[in-house]
């Protein structure tokens, strides 16, 4: 299970996520995010992100087995989680994050995603939905 978060540096950024619950390492005590970015110098918390209802959709949507994508978003930022399909990597691995603004981007491949996933016509999935597949994709990483 999910009972750690994940980091990722880029840049003088340090992003930390967490895929199936909101993040361990919380940014000034606010709780609530799925993710954060922190100065990756001085490790103070930029902000939180990630709250709201998640929206998943196609990376493609005429070839729906290059992956997903899952948007968080709220009144002050958007955070997009794009899962695209690799078969070399068994779990979920995270290649890139990135910012842009008030909106930002985490760039995963695994193999998990390779599949036909039915996303539901209303475009938005419940809390249990969504920990599903992140149990299904990143569950065997925390076990």
């Amino acid at each position: 299970m999910c009972i750690r978060d994940s980091t990722y540096r880029e840049g003088e950024y340090l992003y930390v996520i967490n895929f199936c619950r909101p993040t361990i390492k919380r940014c000034s005590g606010i709780e609530g995010g799925f993710a954060s970015v922190w100065n990756g110098t001085s490790f103070e918390c930029i902000n939180t992100i990630g709250s709201g209802s998640p929206r998943v959709s196609y990376l493609n949507e005429q070839n729906k087995f290059k992956g997903i994508k899952i948007t968080y978003s709220d009144f002050a930022s958007t955070l997009e989680i794009e899962i695209g399909c690799d078969q070399s990597f068994d779990e979920g691995v995270l290649m890139r994050a990135q910012h842009t603004g008030s909106i930002y981007h985490f760039f995963l491949k695994s193999k998990m995603v390779c599949r036909n996933f039915a996303v539901p016509a209303t475009d938005t999935w419940t809390g249990v939905s969504l920990f599903l597949i992140f149990f299904t994709l990143f569950g065997l990483l925390y076990m």
